[in-house]
This record gives C-alpha cells, structure tokens and sequence, in this order.
C-alpha cells in the first residue's frame, strides 16, 4: 500500500513520517488544510474521482468547470489542493483555472490531469501531473504529497 490513512496524533497536520503518509484516523473528519476542489467536466469521472478522494480522508467539493470552480473558491474558501481536467469543456482550461486561483490564494498546490501530453512549463515546480489513463492510487499519492509538502512548509515558516 503506497500511503497509510492511520494517525495516533489528531492534532497533528498531515506530515510524512519514516516514508510514510499520516493523514486522519478512520472516523474522524478531516483536519482543515485537508479540502480538495475538483473540477472535472465529465459528471461520471467527476462523481467516481470525488468518491476516491473522500474515501483517502478528504473534504471533497466539486465543480464542473472553471467559473464554477472559481465560485466555489471565493464562497467557500481555498481549497488545500485543486484537482483539475486540462480540458474543461467550456471556458477557460485547467492552467488557466490554475493561475486564476493562484491570484486569490497563491499558495494553492495545483494536480492537473490531461489526455495529452503537455510541456512541463505549464505547471508550477511544486505541482503534478497526471496523464489519462491514471490509476486512483496515483491520484491519492499526487494529492497526498502535495498535501505532506505543505504541512511540511507551514511547519518550517511556523518555526523560529
């Protein structure tokens, strides 16, 4: 199993220890710092995707383009991480989406999921990419770092 959803700690943010991801006990809601936006045009991969990353411990709310998702952003605040389709439908594309959220919450750590190939530029260093087809343990695993990286950086900026 690539990730552990155990914790002893339940104060403790999501950190990764001896190589291994702590994240919320089974039962317990999950922690703030711990919200996924997905946004996903396909209501069906959306609703499958949505399922998986709540079942891995997370606060989940979905959207199925980027003037949805950015509604939800500013109603409900930024999410810890932001999963999004490279394609959208309609509007604007997931890097745009991207850089849109990053102007409210610069911090935000971006999984962008394409069909395509796409260059590595488009993306910030600290974000992933996955290319379709992906397996839901890759999504986990993205999502999960993604959020280990942060606590780790809040845990440094919070240190003296």
């Amino acid at each position: 199993m690539p990730y552990d959803l155990s914790c002893t700690e339940p104060d403790i943010a999501p950190v990764l220890r001896a190589g291994r991801l702590f994240l919320t006990e089974p039962g317990h809601p999950a922690r703030p710092g711990m919200d996924v936006l997905l946004v996903e045009d396909d209501a069906l991969v959306r609703g499958c995707l949505g399922e998986v990353l709540a079942d891995a411990g997370w606060r989940v709310r979905e959207a199925a383009d980027a003037a949805e998702a950015l509604d939800r952003i500013c109603a409900g605040g930024m999410p810890g991480v932001l999963v999004t389709d490279m394609v959208l439908g309609r509007g604007m594309s997931g890097t745009a989406l991207i850089a849109a959220a990053r102007l409210l919450c610069p911090q935000v750590r971006a999984v962008l999921v394409s069909g395509t190939d796409m260059a590595d530029s488009a993306l910030d260093p600290g974000d992933r990419f996955l290319r379709k087809p992906f397996s839901v343990d890759d999504l986990v695993q993205a999502v999960s770092e993604l959020i280990a990286e942060q606590a780790v950086a809040d845990l440094a900026h919070a240190a003296p």
